[in-house]
């Protein structure tokens, strides 16, 4: 069984048995549509993609937490897809949470590996995240190290906007090293009297030392359980460090 179809199967698992934890966890499904914008010293580049998605955290024990995420996108213009699934272990309270993580991303056969540290600090109306991690992609002999930092800003329990910025060493061999830097901006809103949301991103992707930036923006709407938007990120599955951004541009 090659590495697509194990992360094509843990995809459709993740997405499917989300909605049968219902009862004990909480989480989302979603699609999404988003547009890539490439820009370089020889001109510029940019293509539409949609996708699926989905989160689910529960409680493996008293102490411990888990969290499972899996998705999938489809790049017509640049004729790609890729399969992510990450897992999420982490210990949480009320005013803040740490764990661990490890993810992978196959893109058309390459793929991208990565592991990391995370975490989270709670005030009754802004979270604030951040994460360290490291990652290799196997078949471009890239190996990258980053962290960003991230403010969640709840103007109700569900309505949210947040902010993130990060920073980004990537050694790609031949190639030497490169640094960069990713902020970017997001915002949700959940209806009160149903659990559906909607939520727009715009992230950049800076490569200083090539000069090439890598401008991402999404539309999405998801099917929310377990609560509020505000319930989610304190209780839930909210942990999304890493490198997700950064290997996209590889």
């Amino acid at each position: 069984m090659n590495k697509k179809l194990l992360l094509s199967a843990a995809a459709v698992a993740t997405l499917i048995a989300a909605p049968a934890f219902a009862q004990e966890a909480t989480g989302y499904v979603g699609a999404f549509y988003g547009n890539v914008d490439v820009e370089t010293p020889f001109g510029d580049a940019d293509a539409d993609a949609w996708g699926v998605e989905g989160s689910v955290a529960f409680d493996a024990s008293s102490s411990i937490g888990l969290q499972l995420d899996a998705s999938y996108v489809n790049n017509d213009d640049f004729d790609s897809d890729a399969l992510s699934g990450g897992v999420h272990v982490f210990h949480r309270n009320d005013q803040w949470a740490l764990g661990g993580f490890a993810g992978v991303v196959d893109l058309d056969g390459d793929t991208a590996w990565q592991v990391g540290g995370e975490g989270a600090y709670y005030l009754p109306q802004v979270t604030f995240a951040g994460s360290v991690a490291y990652g290799t992609v196997d078949d471009s002999d890239v190996d990258v190290w980053g962290g960003n930092v991230e403010a969640r800003f709840f103007a109700t329990d569900n309505l949210r906007f947040d902010g993130r910025i990060g920073a980004f060493n990537a050694d790609a061999g031949v190639g030497g090293d490169i640094d960069g830097w990713q902020f970017g901006v997001g915002a949700e809103w959940q209806i009160d009297a149903a659990p559906m949301s909607l939520y727009t991103t715009f992230d950049s992707v800076q490569f200083d030392d090539v000069d090439v930036d890598v401008n991402t923006w999404m539309v999405g709407v998801r099917w929310n359980f377990g609560g509020t938007l505000k319930e989610r990120d304190r209780n839930g599955a909210s942990f999304n460090g890493g490198l997700g951004s950064v290997f996209r541009s590889f």
